[in-house]
């Protein structure tokens, strides 16, 4: 009887029977209870069975269950091991680490047996898995204990293999550290040196390249070139050079492809190198010319940007172009164009905007440049461009008063860059936003932005450039003058190393601010100088974007018009220069009479203070204000006064306006 009942239920029942134990088990685990309900054990007492059948039946069963159940949990446990070497993963890419093609069932089986990992979902709408804390440093030392160290090293080979398929280059050069086999490393660091246009990526791989032993370095062109514009980036300028020179020997070594390969490296070094300014830059692009159009040699594409809002101010410092700007746009722009390949695309018309800007040209010339600039750098695919443009673009509406189209724009680049993998763009593009908060008085927004501000007193980093003068802003405005002038001599100082002009006058005009705060007369000689070196170039938005925070001080701090040993005809353009900065900086101290000042950047105000000054922007006078708030008018006139106070300005118009910029009407 029981024989021929066990016979029976070999397959359906035994199979739903083994189900109900194991998700009883589950059950006692803490599994969800809906994982019980899946076996349909009703169907085995459907059946007319006597008690001792049944006994006997689930004593098999549980037997059989146990075996499974050990050899279900010694497969997840073998996955989770072997998966603890990367910290996130998804299906494809275990699959690829493990060499197993039922990760996707052994991920299910882990999450019924445990609470061993959490999950989430990409940008890419991929599945992304990580192993709880405790869970994968017990995996990765049971690892160790159980494997062989050959199998172990292949779980990294293939977690390294499948990062730098995927692009994510400083991932698979952790992977590879972790096996101990140099030449994955080398090849990478080769590869990132032959074609990162962008040379963060050196400075990002610094780690990595600076261990490398120079007899390794000597045996390819690449890595003495990427160790040249490494160094050069670290401000070792006699080092950048002994590689560069090595590099040299190298190509006069060598001869056929090899020395055409190590001469193109030799002309972007010499191109793009930062310690060696851009006197020179527009004779080696003219001979770049004639070398790439003769097939010479072939030169890598080159940022110009280095992911700054900026063609003067980015790679490389081309105020010494902008005193010539048309002549040299119309003499060499098409040669920059065609040697720097799609980084040059829309650059001649981005760059003409960019002085125009900066010299106050007319802001329709400057909109239409850009707006040709951003079509020609969409059509070369280079967003680094685009960011330019745009940039630009919100410049001009800063400087029309209106921070909040200027942030609008801002959000766009920013929506573009997350779908269009210019990843390395946003810190920058957030920084900019800040500034326009700034501008706004949104102090809640500036705040959260400098909790992930990256830290200079950890690592200073040049690429950072931009983000560390959005900090000086942020340190001035909220009264830390000393934290802003520490900032503030590292920038300087990395200006003078990299002969940066433009960063050079930032920092002196924001330097004398923090000196003048400081109670420190040096205040004076740092703005005559930024003044002197900014009429230099004719560039006046420079200095007058910062509007309050320098207005007093240009015309206190002693810059002479008249100037010793000059002729009249120096004079009166030194004269119509401060005049015009004059009128760009009280333009700005009238849109923004709070910004950079501290204490005025949180600014509250009452429900009736609200009322009166959105009645008084739409026209009303005092006393009809006051007959519409059913309250007398010399009260209306005391909240007005008071909210005059608050906001930093004397007259309705600068209420309502900055009111209106700090999003409180």
């Amino acid at each position: 009887m029981i024989d021929t009942e066990t016979a029976r239920t070999k397959n359906v029942r035994a199979v739903l029977a083994k189900r109900q134990i194991f998700f009883a088990r589950l059950k006692k685990r803490g599994a969800d209870r809906y994982l019980f309900r899946r076996c349909k054990y009703d169907e085995l007492y459907n059946k007319r069975y006597s008690s001792s059948e049944r006994i006997i039946f689930f004593r098999h069963i549980h037997l059989y269950c146990s075996e499974c159940l050990a050899v279900s949990f010694q497969k997840a446990q073998e996955f989770l091991m072997e998966i603890s070497v990367v910290d996130e993963f998804t299906t494809k890419q275990a699959e690829m680490i493990t060499g197993r093609s039922d990760s996707e069932l052994l991920i299910e089986r882990a999450k019924w047996l445990g609470n061993f990992m959490t999950s989430r979902m990409d940008k890419d709408g991929n599945t992304q898995y990580q192993l709880q804390f405790h869970m994968r440093v017990s995996m990765r030392r049971r690892l160790k204990r159980k494997y062989e160290k050959e199998r172990i090293r292949g779980l990294y080979e293939n977690a390294g293999l499948f990062y730098r398929l995927n692009g994510d280059i400083r991932k698979a050069l952790e992977m590879y550290e972790n096996t101990g086999v140099t030449e994955r490393i080398v090849s990478i660091l080769v590869d990132n040196a032959r074609h990162a246009a962008n040379s963060g990526y050196y400075y990002d791989l610094k780690k990595y390249y600076l261990e490398l032993p120079d007899h390794v370095i000597e045996k390819s062109p690449e890595l003495m070139c990427g160790m040249s514009m490494l160094q050069s980036l670290l401000l070792n300028p006699d080092e950048s050079e002994r590689w560069y020179d090595r590099l040299k020997l190298y190509a006069d070594e060598n001869q056929g492809s090899a020395r055409k390969n190590a001469k193109g490296l030799l002309l972007y070094l010499d191109i793009g190198l930062p310690h060696r300014g851009s006197v020179d830059v527009l004779k080696l692009l003219k001979s770049a010319y004639t070398m790439v159009f003769n097939k010479e040699v072939r030169i890598q594409e080159w940022s110009v940007t280095s992911n700054l809002p900026s063609m003067m101010n980015g790679g490389k410092d081309f105020c010494e172009w902008s005193k010539r700007d048309r002549e040299l746009a119309s003499k060499v722009g098409r040669i920059v164009e065609f040697v720097l390949g799609k980084y040059g695309k829309g650059l001649v018309n981005l760059a003409l905007a960019e002085s125009f800007l900066e010299k106050s040209g007319d802001n329709y010339e400057v909109a239409t440049l850009a707006a040709k600039g951003r079509m020609q750098a969409e059509a070369g695919g280079k967003i680094e461009q685009c960011f330019v443009a745009d940039g630009i673009l919100a410049w001009l509406h800063l400087q029309n008063g209106k921070p909040q189209e200027a942030l609008e724009v801002l959000n766009g680049i920013e929506g573009k860059a997350e779908k269009e993998e210019g990843q390395n763009l946003l810190p920058n593009i957030y920084a900019f936003e800040t500034r326009c908060s700034l501008y706004r008085g949104d102090r809640a927004c500036v705040t959260g932005w400098m909790e992930n501000a990256p830290d200079e007193n950890v690592e200073f980093r040049i690429y950072d450039r931009f983000i560390y003068l959005t900090k000086v802003r942020v340190y001035l405005q909220s009264g830390r003058n000393e934290q802003a002038y520490s900032l503030l001599t590292k920038l300087r100082y990395y200006a003078e190393m990299m002969s940066r002009t433009y960063i050079g006058i930032e920092c002196g005009v924001l330097m004398a601010v923090a000196l003048q705060r400081l109670k420190n007369d040096d205040w004076k000689k740092a703005m005559c100088n930024a003044i002197d070196t900014a009429m230099e170039y004719s560039f006046t938005r420079i200095i007058s974007r910062e509007g309050a925070a320098v207005n007093t001080l240009i015309n206190t701090c002693g810059w002479k018009v008249e100037k010793d040993g000059a002729d009249d005809k120096e004079i009166a353009a030194r004269r119509a220069y401060f005049r015009q900065l004059q009128k760009e900086t009280e333009s700005m101290t009238r849109y923004y009479p709070g910004y950079m000042k501290a204490g005025v950047d949180d600014v509250q105000l009452s429900e009736t203070a609200t009322a009166i000054l959105k009645l008084q922007a739409e026209g009303l006078s005092r006393q009809k204000i006051a007959d519409r708030l059913n309250m007398s008018e010399a009260n209306v006139k005391y909240h007005l006064n008071q909210v005059y106070r608050k906001l930093g300005v004397t007259d309705k118009a600068g209420a309502v306006r900055e009111a209106s910029n700090r999003g409180l009407i």
